[in-house]
């Protein structure tokens, strides 16, 4: 069965980018284009991990990413934020907020991939 990524990201060439990607690794692709919607179809998709952006409108990934942890739900589901900064203090509020990984844009295509399938196959383990 394939693992069920929700790409959240307000851009949507960033987004058609890392759908392609995923998809082309088998991975099947949900999306969203702002942080309500990236909650909303957490809650009812429940994938396997979340890609999120933090910087976008009506909810930012700080917040999308603090209410995803703070709900039985959606609590144990790994979210990768991939944002424009580096910024140590933006690292630390996002991992703070429950964040399990972060990439900086523009990032490599391989790396994220190694990186989800890294995340994916260490919860695989721990279910077990």
């Amino acid at each position: 069965m394939k693992k069920r990524i929700l790409v959240v990201d307000d851009e949507a060439h960033i987004v058609r980018i890392v759908k392609a990607r995923l998809e082309a690794n088998n991975y099947e692709v949900l999306t969203a284009y702002d942080g309500l919607s990236g909650i909303d179809n957490a809650v009812r998709f429940k994938p396997d991990l979340i890609l999120l952006d933090i910087m976008m409108p009506v909810m930012d990934g700080y917040e999308v990413c603090r209410r995803l942890k703070a709900d039985s739900m959606t609590s144990g589901i790994p979210i990768i934020v991939f944002s424009a900064t580096d910024q140590p203090s933006v690292i630390e509020r996002i991992t703070r907020a429950g964040a399990t990984d972060f990439i900086v844009k523009p990032f490599d295509g391989d790396v994220l991939i190694y990186e989800i399938g890294m995340i994916l196959n260490r919860r695989k383990g721990e279910e077990k």
